[in-house]
């Protein structure tokens, strides 16, 4: 599970479950999400299709995709999201 960290309406990066699990449990008080947030974003554009979406999470190991337009979220997609989708499609 990541969520996206913005700053106004542009992404600066993703924080997850994991990051925040990494910071040990008495330094959790005191630590930014802009020192634990992972700054690579994978993203796709709006016009991308769900083959390639599905590609780079199984690649990358994630659950989700941030879908940007000139930086800015214009969605987010879940490999569940698609599998869903193409269940409902049979």
């Amino acid at each position: 599970m990541g969520y996206p960290v913005v700053d106004g309406s542009e992404i600066r990066g993703i924080v997850t479950f994991t990051d925040v699990q990494q910071v040990p449990r008495e330094e959790r008080k005191n630590v930014r999400i802009s020192d634990i947030m992972t700054k690579e974003i994978i993203s796709l554009k709006e016009d991308d299709d769900a083959v390639k979406a599905l590609k780079l999470m199984t690649l990358n190991n994630i659950g989700r995709i941030i879908i940007l337009q000139d930086m800015k979220i214009t969605g987010i997609v879940s490999r569940t999201d698609i599998l869903r989708s193409v269940q409902l499609l049979e």
